[in-house]
């Protein structure tokens, strides 16, 4: 419910027991008949504010189309000229300072596009300078060709645009207070009624039992007279309190959380108006969980409620799975130089051991093959991560957040086996230097 309804339902009931029990009850020069003309007068506020709410966003829907047209212009504008200019002609560096605006914001859009109108012109007037002269060059829009003169129409037209929006949303505030000033004067007329009845009503009366339960306040009697002994209480109880308010607004965030988990809510980037959304989904989110610790913990890993209430991830982006792929072809190159120089050895060590038949080559032939197979199944698992991440990056392309984190995790797995065998195989290697060492000592010997 908005303030101005809450407002209403009290002084609705105000007004029944004040018209009942006490009409001929005055507070100030106000009486029954004002406070109803007042609860009447809340519907046109609405309706004003309401009228001025719609012809404010359908202003404001227009200016931006306007504003992406004269975007879209701006683009081909600046085409249009880098093609049938040349490097070194005369109008190229005012060219390049109108390029060096990016068109991003109002602003930008607005000066590159008053920038690029004297090039366009000084073009215009070049060609018409020529013998024969040559036709202007006209930028087509919607099937119609434009001039200089008419892009600089459609400038004024989105100033005055720009206007009405100021107007708009100026008479979208004038409703916004006079709903606001109206509210705070019948809430106002509302309490003090109370609080005169309260005070003159007699015990055990028709009036008195009508008041009973009634409240003109946010919180009920009993609850305010609970809320200020605990501030007039002692520290410990203070502190309480503060606890107790840390904890109401971790449970809000939460109920934000919940919403847009259950939801789904995707606010495009470019949406005009994204902040409609989290105020619709409050209002429809009504849970209560977690602490004010435990909240923090959950969002700094990602982690939000789902519909069940259990836990769910956040949306894998779809850039995440790129990132292993200059891992994997770094482990790649490194595990096949590792294969080639290996193989190498091997054909050496046996052109040698045909020649001295040397036992010790026999064991260092035993163990190179033992590593040779190690690091195919590196390789192995190497390529399998990688096609993991491809078949990852493809899920989440077609919008399948469980199966690409799934590829994604699967991924991870196969490229820590990969880095475990890299890490036996060096094991391996330095037992291969003890060997030839062992060789050494025992000739020696």
């Amino acid at each position: 419910m908005e303030f101005w309804e809450i407002t209403s339902k009290r002084a609705q009931q105000t007004l029944a027991v004040w018209s009942r029990h006490a009409p001929g009850m005055r507070i100030g020069k106000q009486g029954p008949v004002e406070l109803r003309q007042m609860i009447a007068g809340f519907r046109p506020q609405v309706q004003a504010r309401a009228a001025a709410n719609s012809a404010y966003w359908e202003a404001f829907y227009q200016g931006q189309a306007a504003l992406r047209e004269l975007k879209q212009l701006a683009l081909k504008l600046t085409r249009l000229l880098q093609g049938h200019l040349d490097e070194g002609a005369p109008l190229m560096p005012s060219l390049h300072a109108a390029c060096r605006v990016a068109p991003r914001t109002e602003a930008t859009i607005l000066q590159r596009l008053r920038a690029l109108l004297p090039v366009w012109a000084g073009l215009n007037a070049t060609r018409a300078a020529f013998s024969p002269p040559e036709p202007p060059v006209p930028v087509i829009r919607q099937g119609r060709g434009l001039d200089v003169a008419a892009v600089h129409g459609l400038l004024a037209a989105y100033a005055r645009q720009a206007e009405v929006i100021q107007e708009k949303a100026a008479l979208l505030r004038q409703a916004r207070a006079a709903l606001r000033i109206h509210d705070r004067a019948a809430d106002r007329l509302n309490k003090r009624w109370y609080r005169s009845a309260k005070a003159s009503a007699r015990e055990g009366s028709a009036l008195a039992d009508a008041l009973h339960g009634m409240t003109t306040t946010t919180t009920a009697p009993a609850e305010r007279s609970r809320c200020s002994r605990q501030r007039r209480g002692t520290g410990a109880k203070r502190r309480s309190t503060a606890r107790s308010a840390a904890r109401r607004v971790s449970e809000a965030n939460q109920c934000e959380w919940q919403a847009l988990a259950r939801h789904r809510c995707r606010v495009p980037e470019g949406a005009l108006r994204p902040q409609i959304v989290l105020p619709a989904l409050r209002r429809r989110c009504r849970v209560e969980w977690g602490h004010g610790r435990r909240a923090q913990s959950l969002l700094a890993r990602g982690i939000v409620p789902n519909e069940t209430g259990g836990m769910t991830l956040q949306d894998l982006p779809l850039s995440t799975p790129s990132l292993l792929f200059p891992t994997i072809s770094l482990l790649m190159l490194a595990h096949t130089n590792r294969f080639l120089g290996l193989a190498t050895v091997v054909r050496g060590l046996h052109a040698n051991w045909q020649s001295t038949r040397e036992p010790m080559l026999l064991e260092q032939i035993t163990n190179l093959r033992k590593r040779i197979q190690i690091i195919k199944r590196m390789q192995m698992l190497g390529v399998l991560s990688l096609m993991l991440c491809v078949v990852s990056m493809a899920f989440l392309f077609f919008d399948r957040q469980p199966g690409g984190q799934v590829a994604f995790g699967l991924s991870l797995l196969f490229m820590f086996g990969s880095l475990v065998l890299t890490l036996v195989e060096i094991q391996m290697s330095g037992r291969a230097l003890d060997l030839q060492m062992r060789d050494v000592e025992c000739r020696e010997d």
